[in-house]
């Protein structure tokens, strides 16, 4: 365990995953499962809008390529609305059975801090610390491991 603990980076996207809800059940008073699902959105606000979630299709730059956003969190985008529905609730997200309805709210806020933090310092902190609630939140009640945790 200490060398989950301690570990600096994962190597994919579903690692990153699965490590913030081990470190949320074992350690939930560790910041380690926020920097880990924080690694998981910062991996798909950088390639979210170039591939299919569904499919990891790469998304054509052209017009003329129909190319579907999330309009609620505008960080995914699929290349067809059968894709889009797919993963909405809890169909397989890139092999994680997370559905993409848990996930919007938390890239929205995620994509918020990050346009913030390059404008206004003040907007950004307050972003930051609700970002740290949503992540929580998402392992706590959104994958509903409150119930799971491990008790001392």
């Amino acid at each position: 365990t200490t060398l989950l603990k301690d570990r600096p980076e994962c190597g994919n996207t579903q690692e990153s995953m699965l490590l913030a809800q081990l470190h949320y059940l074992l350690y939930p008073q560790t910041p380690q499962p926020i920097y880990y699902v924080e690694t998981y959105l910062k991996r798909i606000f950088e390639t979210g809008l170039d591939y299919c979630n569904t499919c990891s299709c790469a998304l054509a730059a052209a017009q003329s390529e129909v190319q579907i956003v999330c309009s609620g969190c505008r960080t995914i985008c699929y290349c067809s609305r059968e894709h889009q529905r797919l993963t909405w609730m809890k169909d397989a997200v890139q092999g994680m059975r997370i559905g993409h309805k848990i996930l919007c709210p938390l890239m929205k806020i995620y994509r918020n801090w990050r346009n913030a933090a390059d404008n206004n310092e003040e907007k950004a902190a307050r972003l930051r610390e609700k970002l740290e609630e949503a992540c929580l939140h998402f392992l706590s009640h959104g994958l509903r491991l409150k119930d799971k945790r491990f008790q001392e």
